[in-house]
């Protein structure tokens, strides 16, 4: 009788895990599944697997969490934009921050909040003020993670839009602040970039000139992404360096970097005639100097 009910209980504890495993690679299955459809535009069943997440496990797993803030991101951005919910977004972006208001989904969703202020639709002027405060209490409070520096990279593109010297002075004191403070950050190229911007307002072509030079060495490169070239800022530099700077040796480098990298970019030939432009003028002056000194 003992041995029946010993096996009967060993039945019965496997049968438990087992059972709890199953959940438990369901779960991740799910939350795995729900992103997938996410990326494939397949909202609906998005929503649906995040759903089944969060109504198979506790607030107090983490997982939980993750599946909350992918519905969040769903009802957010789904496509067509009449098929988004912003205020159910907000909601559950507001619960994540309120259940782990320390964790690294809350800057993700304090983020998500302040992108929801700036990204107004179509023919409507957001309240740049208010987008800018969101933007930096997102900072404020994960001023090491990197939802609180995407925060504050688009904190200071906002600040920019006033395109007036006093803003943009302080918009460059504030990047060179944070590059002072976040030498490693991702988004180092990101505030060089800005950086740039604001000695192209303030007209100050050498600084300019070597913000973006900056940012195109500080740039995170992204083998998976289908968009990211660099052939524009890379002609940009180019051209400032040559007609802007007179830096004949950053206008070379950049212009046989273009050629090198994106041989059938529409720029080729105006790289080429550059680099013989920049040969014949050096070559007349060097001309110059010589009668001058013979003379």
């Amino acid at each position: 009788m003992k041995k029946c009910a010993i096996a009967l209980t060993i039945a019965v504890l496997a049968a438990t895990a087992c059972s709890r495993r199953v959940v438990e690679e369901s779960v991740d299955t799910l939350t795995a599944t729900g992103w997938n459809r996410y990326r494939m535009g397949e909202y609906a069943l998005a929503i649906e697997a995040f759903t089944a997440v969060i109504d198979a496990i506790p607030e107090s797993d983490p997982r939980h969490l993750a599946a909350l803030y992918g519905l969040a991101t769903t009802w957010n951005l789904r496509m067509p934009v009449g098929d988004q919910d912003k205020d159910e977004a907000r909601r559950l972006y507001d619960r994540i921050i309120e259940l782990a208001p320390a964790s690294d989904l809350a800057g993700w969703c304090l983020l998500g909040k302040a992108r929801m202020i700036h990204l107004v639709p179509v023919g409507q002027e957001p309240d740049y003020d208010a987008v800018r405060e969101a933007y930096a209490e997102t900072y404020r409070r994960f001023p090491e993670a990197h939802p609180g520096h995407e925060a504050f990279i688009y904190m200071e593109a906002a600040r920019l839009v006033q395109w007036t010297p006093q803003a943009t002075r302080e918009s460059a004191a504030a990047l060179k602040q944070f590059i002072a403070q976040h030498p490693t950050s991702d988004l180092l190229g990101a505030a060089y970039g800005l950086l740039a911007t604001c000695h192209e307002i303030l007209e100050q072509p050498r600084e300019r000139l070597d913000a973006m030079v900056l940012s195109a060495t500080n740039r995170v490169v992204d083998p998976d992404s289908p968009v990211q070239e660099n052939s524009w800022l890379y002609w940009q530099i180019a051209t400032v360096a040559e007609f802007e700077v007179g830096d004949f040796e950053t206008a070379r480098h950049y212009y046989r970097q273009l050629l090198d990298e994106y041989p059938q970019d529409i720029r080729r030939y105006g790289a080429e005639k550059a680099l013989r432009r920049m040969d014949a003028l050096e070559a007349k002056l060097r001309a110059e100097l010589k009668n001058d000194g013979e003379a």
